[in-house]
């Protein structure tokens, strides 16, 4: 019986595990629309589990700042802030060139390693390969902030997190009704990718730039129509 239980409860923790990284997926690409109420006991009894469980396990996503519980069995999806937003922007310009530039340098390769990251990026489909797509960003920032000072590591981290959102909403919003538009993000990329390739340190940060400011503005369109 003992044994039973046990597997049991490691499925029941598998699953809501897996509901938690779908939510987080769900929220950061758009597909659960800003202001949607999840209930969480209706989550919990689908898993087996305890309303605590499930709460407790989508405390990442309330600290990243998607979620905010109201009461003990409900949550609801964070609109994007956009002061928040506007400010991770400006930060993001003030220091990532910098640690782009670090990186490039770093290694003999480093120019080849940070556009082939940027190359994947660029052939994913990012509505359709969410979670490659998440993978993706991820290996870019982890090269990006590998030797940096931890907390520079983990402040850029959390602004490259907060404009993925942003810009991650707008893509999908920009796709369904401008869809000539949303091709201008995958476009943009093709600059960097050449900058990087042409192992310039003024073309890199001079694309780098252009492409955040083509990020920010579809991050507020997004904005405006959540």
């Amino acid at each position: 019986m003992n044994g039973i239980a046990s597997v049991s409860s490691l499925g029941s923790r598998r699953s809501v595990k897996a509901f938690v990284e779908e939510t987080g997926l769900a929220i950061r690409f758009g597909r659960l629309r800003q202001g949607t109420v999840l209930d969480l006991a209706r989550a919990a009894d689908d898993r087996g589990a305890r309303v605590a469980t499930v709460r407790g396990a989508l405390r990442g996503l309330e600290f990243d700042g998607m979620l905010v519980f109201e009461g003990a069995a409900r949550a609801r999806v964070v609109p994007v802030d956009g002061r928040r937003l506007d400010r991770a922007f400006q930060l993001r310009r003030a220091l990532e060139p910098h640690a782009v530039a670090r990186a490039c340098r770093a290694t003999v390769d480093g120019f080849d390693r940070l556009g082939a990251r940027v190359d994947d990026i660029h052939r994913c489909d990012w509505l359709r390969e969410e979670h490659a797509a998440v993978q993706q960003q991820r290996d870019y920032v982890a090269l990006l902030t590998h030797g940096l000072p931890a907390v520079e590591a983990a402040a850029l981290e959390e602004l490259c997190l907060i404009v993925d959102r942003g810009w991650r909403i707008g893509y999908r919003e920009l796709r369904r009704c401008r869809p000539s538009d949303a091709d201008l993000l995958y476009d943009g990329l093709l600059g960097v990718i050449d900058a990087y390739r042409s192992r310039s340190d003024a073309g890199v940060r001079e694309e780098g730039l252009r492409y955040l400011d083509l990020l920010e503005d579809v991050a507020h369109h997004g904005r405006r129509s959540g």
